[in-house]
Formats: structure tokens, sequence, C-alpha cells
């Protein structure tokens, strides 16, 4: 399937799109190839896209000072990144958005999505339903970190995200578990104890 079908196929099961929409997305739209490492946003920049992931990998972090990296988004594809409190504001913001698998992205720039808005009434239906997804992962995400034990947060990935348990770094898993890798390595070899 190609990106922008890929991408078309997501939004249509929000809302059915016109044609003119297509057409319009498909001429407005970016496809964007990126390598492992590359950063797409950096602290102190404003967001000036929204991306959708058609393959790969994608990490959003913050560092406070001279402390550890703080995981804060691991998104994959058919899921949406972006800097959200700086691609609406339109202030600096403090994420990085890094590339953590070779990516193919579809981005859509601020200007043109706010062209989208008021050009075709029924992409606002599709922007609140992925807003409320935005929100309600952002929400999770907080769960996750209300949940006392490491070991019952790394549980929780292992229901609900295992995939990213296989193609993320134990580093950064650790990190969005609100944990050190040594704490990870240790739940894990526990785990793969033979019962006796």
């Amino acid at each position: 399937m190609k990106p922008f079908e890929k991408l078309f196929t997501v939004l249509m099961a929000v809302y059915p799109l016109s044609d003119e929409l297509k057409e319009y997305l498909s001429q407005h739209v970016k496809l964007l190839r990126f390598k492992k490492k590359q950063i797409l946003l950096k602290p102190g920049e404003v967001a000036n896209h929204i991306y959708f992931i058609s393959k790969g990998l994608l990490r959003a972090y913050y560092t406070d000072g001279d402390g550890p990296e703080q995981t804060f988004w691991l998104m994959k594809e058919l899921d949406m990144m972006a800097s959200a409190f700086s691609f609406f504001t339109r202030v600096p913001g403090d994420l990085t958005i890094e590339v953590i698998e070779d990516c193919e992205l579809i981005a859509i720039d601020y200007d043109t999505l706010e062209e989208v808005y008021r050009t075709f009434i029924e992409f606002n239906v599709v922007g609140r339903v992925l807003t409320q997804k935005y929100y309600a992962l952002s929400d999770e995400r907080a769960m996750i970190l209300r949940i006392k034990k490491v070991p019952d947060r790394y549980r929780y990935m292992e229901r609900h995200h295992p995939d990213l348990l296989v193609r993320v770094k134990q580093k950064y898993i650790a990190s969005y578990l609100g944990a050190t890798s040594e704490t990870l390595s240790r739940i894990k070899k526990k785990k793969q104890k033979p019962r006796i």
C-alpha cells in the first residue's frame, strides 16, 4: 500500500474524505524519508509539522538540564507524531523528536493544516477524533507512570504494547517507564528464570 493510501485509510476510518480533499492533501503534504538517529525537532525550535508514520519508529523525549533523557512518546506505523504544545501554540518547545528506525513519514505543516480546516469542513471531524486519540495516549502515558511498581509498568507494556518491547532499545523503554536500564534488566531476568 502506498504511503498516501495508508494515510487516507486511517483518515477515512474516522470520517469519509471527499475526492477534492484527498487531491488537496496529495498536493500539499510531503512524503519524507529519514534514517535512524536523525533528529526531526530540537529543543528551542517551533514544531512546524505533524508527522504521519507510514513506516518506522519515532521517539520524543525531554532532557532536564544535565539529567537523563525522559522518553515521552514512542510512535510507530499509522500513528501521528508532533510536539503538540509547540505546534498548536507556535511557541518553541522542549521536546526532541528522534528517528529510532528508518522512517517513511507524511508531513503536514501548520499553515496547510489550518487551510484544510478552513476549506474542508469534514476534516474538522477527523482532526477532532485524532486529537482525542492523542489526548488518550497522553493520559495512558501518565497512567503508566502512576503505577507504583516498575515491574507492574513493564507488565502493562507487555499486555498493551508487546511489539514496542521487541522493536525499541531497552534504554528507551526504561526511560519511558520511568526506570533505569539496570532495573529493567533485572525485571526481565527475573521473568526468564524457570519456576521450580
